[in-house]
């Protein structure tokens, strides 16, 4: 009698158990589904970048209306998101020695990344520094873009041509009799001088709103994912 019931227990919590796995089952393929699309969405990374521009030969960032918009970025992030990292990258101009290009374009991102870890919430483990003295490559590519710039193409041909940056950047002074270098001078050197502060974070969706006003020169606020933005 007792091994004819042990027999029906054991037969019934097989059956039940049969009938419960096909709903484990389920229940685990939708968690892992939930799972995969979280850590996918987690793996495609945003960016938002900020510019900071500077007057020639500094590199301490004056308050103006970049440093607002690099706190109201970081403020507003840490708000939606999390940050994964922060990258600062200071440049300098060709114009002037090389030894203090170095040091300013290295100073530059040096002194954002003390602003930001003095004025804002970003973690300082977070942020990255690296700099990018006498920006030639960008140089090139603004001259490329000037189409009334006097001697364009002989200032073209002087880049590439003389590996020498000191002597390429004497010769660029005596095109002309200054007149090139004159313009560059006004028109490109100044956009050379920055830092650019590059935002990262998991490619989900984030309302960021970048107030209107016009100290800011920005489009108006907007929905983005996966959407890169240059602030200027």
């Amino acid at each position: 009698m007792m091994h004819a019931a042990n027999c029906f227990l054991t037969h019934l919590t097989s059956t039940f158990l049969d009938a419960l796995r096909p709903k484990c089952a389920v229940v685990a393929l939708v968690c892992l589904s939930a799972w995969l699309g979280a850590n996918a969405q987690d793996a495609v990374e945003d960016e938002i970048t900020v510019v900071k521009r500077y007057q020639i030969g500094l590199s301490a960032p004056t308050e103006d209306a970049s440093m607002a918009r690099l706190r109201h970025v970081a403020d507003s992030l840490l708000t939606a998101t999390r940050l994964t990292s922060v990258t600062i990258e200071g440049y300098s101009s060709p114009d002037g020695p090389q030894d203090l290009n170095r040091r300013l374009a290295l100073n530059r991102s040096k002194r954002i990344r003390s602003y930001l870890v003095d004025n804002t919430a970003v973690p300082a483990a977070l942020i990255t520094v690296s700099s990018h003295p006498e920006d030639w490559e960008g140089f090139r590519a603004a001259v490329e873009a000037a189409d009334d710039m006097a001697d364009r193409d002989k200032v073209l041909a002087l880049i590439d041509d003389v590996s020498d940056r000191d002597a390429c950047e004497k010769e660029l002074r005596r095109l002309s009799g200054g007149l090139a270098w004159r313009q560059m001078a006004r028109d490109i050197f100044p956009s050379l001088r920055r830092t650019v502060v590059t935002f990262r974070f998991p490619g989900r969706a984030v309302e960021v709103v970048i107030p209107e006003d016009e100290s800011y020169s920005t489009p108006p606020p907007r929905q983005f994912a996966n959407y890169q933005r240059l602030i200027g």
